[in-house]
């Protein structure tokens, strides 16, 4: 059967983050999702003026 799942990529960033709004709200069971996406955070890019940084998250359903 089909599977519920997703292939994630980055370019550029060192770190990705993945988590949920929380299950306080009641719409949550029946609407619910997760948050995900790439950040420097703990290793921020720092650019000199006319330097270019270009980065991307690249997402893949392999049930589709």
């Amino acid at each position: 059967g089909r599977r519920n799942s997703v292939v994630v990529g980055r370019i550029g960033f060192e770190e990705f983050h993945v988590y949920s709004p929380g299950s306080q709200h009641e719409w949550y069971g029946k609407y619910a999702f997760v948050c995900a996406g790439p950040s420097n955070t703990l290793k921020p890019v720092t650019l000199a003026p006319q330097d270019v940084w270009r980065g991307a998250q690249v997402l893949h359903n392999p049930s589709s």
